[in-house]
């Protein structure tokens, strides 16, 4: 059983799988990682702009998101947003910007091809999901060198530490708030997370260093079939 994270490979042994049978090996990004931190994103304004990436439904927590950076607003009038992905939901989430006087502050970009180039619009990536068996878009955000906020489900908990992003429980709007003006107003954290976890994507998910694995382990599975 090839799984990508430690909480799956728990799951099978609960499930009476042995353990020899289970290789843990991480999914990855085929996207470039940039060479260094500390290009500027930010808005011809000056303002800091996050960015957010995923399908509009409830598990995402993009509504929690919205939450939070309209306190973020009160205090930060020219902070932006940028959303993308579709979903069922983006009536709803349209509605809740409305609703908290944030519409003109968030942009909802819809469904990009251009990850990279979309990523390289802002200075810090939110995961606000409620769960996220792994979350490949953490791996992107790594990849282009922003600052991350995210909550601590499955697969972002294995992938990232407290040097490396701020971490919330799901669910909370306060936390979650919190780490919004952590990273808005403290530079040197978030170039310092930025850098380490650029510097992690590239030890340890970068398609150079997983391909080979999972090729590796694949010759493994046919050798023993013979």
């Amino acid at each position: 059983f090839n799984v990508t994270t430690q909480s799956q490979r728990n799951y099978l042994l609960e499930h009476q799988i042995e353990p020899e049978r289970i290789v843990v090996l991480p999914n990855f990004s085929p996207l470039p990682a940039v060479a260094e931190i500390g290009r500027t994103h930010s808005h011809t304004d000056g303002a800091l702009v996050f960015v957010a990436l995923g399908r509009l439904v409830e598990k995402k927590g993009f509504d929690l998101l919205i939450d939070a950076f309209a306190q973020l607003v009160q205090v930060y009038p020219a902070v932006r947003l940028k959303i993308a992905g579709r979903g069922p939901q983006l009536a709803k989430l349209q509605a809740q910007a409305a609703v908290l006087g944030v519409d003109e502050k968030i942009e909802f970009s819809g469904w990009v091809t251009d990850i990279a180039g979309f990523l390289d619009q802002g200075d810090v990536f939110v995961l606000p999901s409620r769960d996220e068996p792994f979350g490949i878009v953490v791996l992107e955000a790594m990849a282009r060198g922003l600052a991350i906020v995210s909550t601590k489900t499955q697969g972002p908990l294995e992938i990232l530490s407290e040097d490396m992003a701020w971490l919330v429980d799901c669910d909370d709007r306060d936390a979650l708030k919190q780490a919004l003006f952590e990273a808005y107003s403290d530079d040197r954290s978030r170039a310092d997370k930025a850098q380490r976890a650029l510097m992690r994507f590239k030890a340890h998910y970068a398609e150079d260093q997983v391909v080979p694995k999972l090729y590796e382990n694949y010759k493994k599975l046919i050798k023993a079939k013979e």
